[in-house]
């Protein structure tokens, strides 16, 4: 079974269990010690009143996955903004169904698109720029 197939169950079955939990700051837990360039692109959480349900169960997910397990296995996506940055833009800006659609186009076709897109250098490393607007067609 798929290594990140295995982390999303895990991760949405944390936060279905626990409605609640919310990173409200950057830095208010850090159990690992780490530079903060590996928490970069943060979009911030917008209050419960201006989401719906499931994108803000989605937006909370992505969250806890920035703070919590990324910094664990490290900074993998070669992408400009990141992967997980890219789905809650996607998310605040056309909603949970449009949002999920356009994170999930772009987890699938991530490796095709470096073919494509123009090369973009932050802090010295090479990413591909892959920006949300660039890929809406409505």
């Amino acid at each position: 079974m798929n290594r990140n197939f295995i982390a999303l169950a895990i991760i949405f079955s944390i936060i279905f269990s626990v409605p609640d939990l919310v990173i409200a700051d950057d830095h208010s837990f850090e159990p690992w010690t780490f530079s903060n360039t590996t928490i970069k692109d943060k979009v911030p959480i917008e209050t419960v009143e201006t989401l719906s349900p499931p994108a803000y169960l989605m937006k909370v997910s992505i969250n806890f996955y920035r703070t919590f397990i990324s910094p664990v296995g490290g900074n993998r996506c070669r992408m400009n903004p990141s992967c997980s940055a890219y789905a809650l833009e996607a998310v605040s800006r056309y909603g949970f169904v449009r949002g999920y659609i356009l994170t999930t186009d772009r987890l699938i076709h991530e490796s095709e698109e470096m073919d494509l897109a123009p090369v973009v250098y932050i802090h010295g490393k090479q990413r591909f720029s892959d920006p949300v607007g660039d890929n809406v067609l409505w």
